[in-house]
């Protein structure tokens, strides 16, 4: 994830199966650096989408979008 400041955040997602639910649980990783933000800074996050399909035994597919200005 390209960052509007130049800096790279790596995002690596991991299924970790499907609970009694039968809500699939992620683990995200997340590797990179971002900006040095000050104690009251406001960040804000835009709209994100991210949807994961059953294809199949154990297969999933992801889709993913973000309404970036």
């Amino acid at each position: 994830m390209p960052l509007c400041v130049g800096e790279k955040l790596l995002m690596t997602h991991v299924a970790r199966g499907v609970d009694d639910q039968g809500i699939l649980t992620i683990d995200v990783l997340m590797r990179g650096t971002v900006p040095l933000l000050p104690d009251n800074a406001l960040v804000t996050v835009l709209p994100y989408n991210e949807q994961y399909i059953q294809t199949g035994p154990g297969l999933y597919n992801n889709t993913s979008s973000s309404n970036r200005s």
